[in-house]
């Protein structure tokens, strides 16, 4: 009998395939494209990702209204970044303008309005407005210098032009100042005029109103105080040339036996006095 051929031997199954080492061999070609830019190299780097995300979007965010936003969108945002709910609301410190500068409390408040529309914060609107006083209060100085400097300079050309008789000069010009003026004294010398200065300091007026007190008589001016004017170097000098081209004046003042002698000789030493100061 023969034996029966053998069974054959059961073929080995395929092997598996190695498992694929790229973990966005499944997702879609978006996707990958996204994994690809951020650099993720596995999951737990998306994860990471997205969870620093969530904490991100869950923080108190300022959305910024677009190009067509209206004036009250706009108004979420800056009262989010610090602006007061209204202009009289800002804290301004212990802010104070320089001393000594002009301040007008009304004109403050219109520019806190300004700031409040503008969208300011506290912190930008108490900096602008200390920073605006400071560039004022320097300039209010630079001008107070300048027509200090000035009115110095016209004190010194007046006071070579009258010589001596300055004080006199001034005294007259008070006089003639508390005459038109009255109980408005102060008030009138503070007009402020063109160039700065002001109307009492300022050495046109002191000549004209002396000029006026001049003019004027002593009987006008009495019980003003002062004392009697005196003259100027040239008026002296003309009243000298008139004394001495004299005929009838010059012969009384060289006849020691004339009774006017003495008087006029003792006038024409007080208009040399008047005339020539320095010597």
């Amino acid at each position: 009998m023969v034996d029966p051929a053998p069974a054959p031997a059961p073929s080995s199954p395929d092997p598996a395939p190695a498992p694929s080492t790229d973990w966005t061999a499944s997702l879609d070609p978006d996707l990958r494209g996204l994994v690809q830019t951020k650099g993720w190299k596995g999951p737990a780097d998306a994860i990471k990702s997205y969870t620093n995300l969530e904490k991100t979007l869950g923080a108190d965010k300022i959305p910024i209204p677009g190009k067509d936003a209206k004036p009250e969108d706009w108004d979420t945002v800056y009262n989010k970044l610090g602006r007061p709910e209204s202009a009289d609301k800002y804290d301004l410190g212990d802010f104070k303008p320089p001393e000594g500068l002009p301040w007008s409390a009304d004109v403050q408040s219109a520019m806190l309005k300004e700031m409040h529309a503008a969208g300011l914060s506290n912190k930008q609107a108490r900096h602008l407005l200390a920073k605006y006083a400071e560039t004022q209060g320097a300039q209010w100085a630079d001008i107070n210098g300048r027509l200090a400097q000035s009115v110095e300079a016209a004190t010194v050309a007046l006071k070579k032009e009258w010589g001596s008789a300055y004080d006199a000069k001034v005294d007259v010009a008070n006089r003639a100042f508390k005459f038109a003026a009255g109980d408005q004294l102060e008030a009138f010398r503070q007009i402020k005029l063109a160039d700065g200065t002001y109307l009492g300091d300022n050495p046109i007026v002191v000549r004209a109103f002396a000029k006026l007190g001049e003019a004027m008589s002593e009987d006008t001016l009495k019980g003003q105080g002062g004392r009697r004017m005196s003259l100027t170097p040239e008026e002296a000098k003309a009243e000298i040339a008139r004394m001495e081209g004299d005929k009838e004046t010059a012969a009384k003042m060289s006849d020691k036996n004339h009774p006017e002698y003495a008087a006029l000789n003792a006038k024409r030493n007080a208009l040399y006095n008047a005339a020539y100061p320095e010597s």
